[in-house]
């Protein structure tokens, strides 16, 4: 993913300390940042009046790497990765009565 080293240590660093990831499901190493990264914005959903979840504004995600000084140069990257993460979070929010 292009992530520097320090980057990468400070995301493993906070995993074991805060003990962000979990036994339920197994993740690769290399989506560990990201993966904490969207823990961090799983309170920023948009929801509409319906109860219909709608995404995590992009301020909120360009606040959150200004916050973790995540480097320039893996802003991109990242925000490609969370926003796959994010897909998959609003396709399993948005269900209906379980279908």
């Amino acid at each position: 993913m292009g992530l520097d080293q320090a980057f990468i240590e400070r995301s493993r660093a906070r995993a074991e300390t805060k003990k962000e990831t979990t036994t339920n499901f197994h993740i690769w190493f290399e989506h560990v940042p990201t993966w904490n990264l969207f823990l961090k914005l799983r309170r920023q959903f948009i929801i509409g009046g319906m109860g219909g979840y709608f995404g995590i504004p992009i301020m909120a995600k360009e606040s959150l790497f200004n916050i973790e000084q995540t480097p320039l140069e893996d802003r991109s990257q990242l925000l490609d990765d969370i926003q796959l993460v994010e897909d998959g979070a609003l396709q399993e929010l948005n269900k209906k009565d379980g279908k």
